[in-house]
Formats: C-alpha cells, structure tokens, sequence
C-alpha cells in the first residue's frame, strides 16, 4: 500500500538539494568579481534567498525523515540529535542573513571585520556544532537494518562525512557537496517507502 505523503518529502528534499548550487555561485560572485560593485547587494539579497529556502527545505524533510523512522521504523534514536538540528538550524539561518546583508550594505570593497565578526563567530560555532550533530545522527543510523538498508547506510555515511566536513570548517564548501548527495538520497528513501512497508532490525 503507498503512503503518498512521502513523495512531498521526496520533493522536498530534491527542492532543497537543488537551491544550493545556485545559492553557492551566487555567494562566490557577490564576495569575489562583484564585491567591489554596486550590483554586490542585489546579488547577495538573490543568494540569501535561495540559500535560506534550501535550508529551510532541508528542515522540513529532516522533520519529515524523523517521523518516517517513527511511522514505518518505530525508531526514535535519532529524535534528540535531529531536534538539535531543527533548533540551531533556523538560528543558523538568521545569523548569516543578517551577516551578509550588513557586511553588503557596508559598501563596495573588504567588509568591515568590526561588522562581520559578531555573526561570523556564532556562525563558526553552531556550524561547528552542527557538524557534530551530524555525524552522531550518521553513527546512530548505520544500526538500522531492514529493507532500506542499503539508502539508509548510504545516508548514514553521507552524513557522518557531511558532518566532519563542518565540523573541520574549513572544509566546510566539500560538506556542501555532500548535503546534496545526502538530500538526494533521503529523497530516494522517501519514495522507496510509498513502495513497501520495510522490516527493521537493530545491531
């Protein structure tokens, strides 16, 4: 029997998946080849949106992947880290928005580090921390066992991956390439569970 509220889910995460390209060279342009430009601003308000959407898009499958494991796993392992997650994610998003709109609204040229400072250090922090988060979701995951097995060990150590990747922060733009892969293949599991009711197993 299929349960089509899943497919949303699926979407949901491709949405997410595909803003972050866009978003990336959007970012690189505003703080690269325009940023002593008066097209700076516009083009970081563009990158902002797409961002903060792709975000806000990989929250809701998140929260939507959570009750998965609740309704078709009864697992709930993972419901304290991934509620973490939904916490300083929104957190996460105000800061760098409103960051980057100051630091654009400066001016042409280097942005002011007395500006930037006081939004770039949380940000370090919670991007930190959420990297951290992540790979304690990816370890908690790789004990499922059942008919998903293999999406949700994919997951898993996309995750764990994504996960040092900011959790080391500089090499948090490798990280950006693995939330895609890691969104793609969440969507994969949400269409995978309109097909079957899959058996679960713990290790």
């Amino acid at each position: 029997m299929q349960d089509h509220r899943w497919t949303a889910a699926g979407w949901i995460a491709i949405g997410s998946a595909v803003l972050i390209p866009p978003n990336v060279l959007l970012s690189l342009l505003a703080d690269t080849v325009l940023r002593r430009s008066d097209a700076a601003l516009p083009v970081t308000f563009i990158a902002l949106l797409l961002g903060a959407a792709s975000m806000i898009l990989g929250l809701v499958a998140l929260y939507l992947f959570r009750e998965l494991l609740h309704a078709r796993f009864e697992y709930h392992g993972v419901d304290l880290p991934i509620g973490v997650v939904l916490w300083l994610g929104p957190l996460l998003i105000l800061l760098s928005s409103v960051g980057r709109v100051i630091s654009a609204a400066s001016g042409p040229g280097d942005p002011n580090l007395a500006l930037v400072l006081p939004f770039l250090i949380p940000m370090i922090l919670i991007a930190v921390s959420l990297g951290v988060v992540s790979i304690i979701i990816g370890v908690k995951l790789l004990s499922l066992r059942g008919e998903m097995q293999g999406l949700m060990q994919s997951y898993a150590i996309l995750s764990i991956a994504e996960g040092a990747c900011f959790a080391i922060f500089i090499l948090a733009p490798l990280g950006l390439l693995l939330v895609i892969a890691e969104h793609i293949v969440l969507a994969l599991m949400f269409f995978r569970a309109n097909e079957a009711v899959p058996s679960v197993e713990y290790v």
